[in-house]
């Protein structure tokens, strides 16, 4: 297996325990759009200072690349945040793992590739997995919010791939430190115009959540910086995002490991919900490695 691979596997990690941490910062009412802009505040000022320690010339001519990828990637942030907070991570995290069958769609519609048989087989047991995640023995007053959670995760989930792509095409001709950087001037900015629709200022958010708020969103850049660093070197979106997918299982892991460390009441569903996410998370992978790896030998 090619060392790289790991990269997306600690990815997938820091990405679930980021997850743990910005729901219990959403818990402790930070609040949906002011959450969003404080995560998008912090990639900005993380990645910006890359600008000058990477200096390149740019072509102008491929501006509109970076430019998508910060639109996509602030609906995506957006998308993700919203799922966290009305859903469990347990449930809305091993969806978000499946942006790997939009990334191979996407790159299937864009060289124009015929779907393989093996995909629709694929795309069984991806239903057949969500199926599973959507099932809350003896809690039927929370299937609307289940269903909700879904569709924002697939929003979110197509998001990113969309992104994904973008980086993978234009991220290392462009210059990859300052396609990051000018992405995220895109989001941030978009960012601003959530400030009108925050419940309250950002400065009267309860002590509580700020910690958590924080630390999950630093989580968060390191892990984005990491991944698509490897996306844009090894140009192999689609493998890549195969290890990362792996975030599912690792969420579910950590519910049950350390969820109550973080607040998180999750385990308390029993065993019969947990059991059945747990079986929706590693079919959702099944199917991502079936859709992608036609034969055994391809790692």
């Amino acid at each position: 297996m090619p060392f790289h691979y790991l990269n997306p596997l600690i990815c997938a990690f820091i990405f679930a325990l980021a997850s743990l941490s910005l729901k219990r910062g959403l818990v402790e009412g930070a609040g949906i759009t002011r959450s969003a802009f404080v995560t998008n505040a912090c990639f900005f000022f993380a990645l910006l200072p890359l600008w000058w320690f990477f200096p390149s010339p740019i072509e102008r001519s491929l501006l509109w690349a970076p430019a998508a990828a910060g639109v996509v990637a602030f609906l995506g942030g957006l998308f993700q945040m919203t799922a966290l907070k009305v859903g469990d991570v347990s449930v809305a995290t091993p969806l978000l793992g499946g942006k790997v069958l939009f990334v191979a769609l996407f790159s299937t519609l864009i060289l124009g590739n015929v779907l393989p048989f093996t995909w629709w087989i694929g795309a069984i047991l991806a239903g057949t997995g969500v199926f599973f995640l959507g099932q809350n023995p003896g809690m039927g007053k929370t299937t609307n919010r289940l269903g909700l959670t879904i569709f924002l995760s697939v929003l979110s989930v197509a998001s990113f791939a969309m992104m994904d792509i973008l980086i993978a095409g234009w991220g290392q001709r462009f210059g990859f430190q300052r396609f990051v950087v000018l992405q995220q001037v895109i989001t941030f900015g978009l960012s601003m115009g959530l400030i009108p629709f925050f419940k309250d200022s950002l400065f009267k958010m309860s002590s509580r959540c700020w910690p958590w708020l924080i630390a999950g969103s630093l989580l968060i850049v390191v892990q984005f910086y990491i991944l698509n660093w490897t996306i844009s070197t090894y140009k192999d979106p689609t493998a890549i995002n195969i290890f990362y997918s792996s975030r599912g299982i690792w969420s579910v892991f950590l519910v049950l490991v350390v969820g109550p460390y973080f607040g998180n009441q999750e385990r308390g569903h029993g065993w019969p919900v947990l059991w059945r996410r747990s079986l929706g998370a590693i079919l959702l992978f099944a199917a991502i490695c079936l859709v992608v790896f036609e034969n055994v030998g391809s790692l």
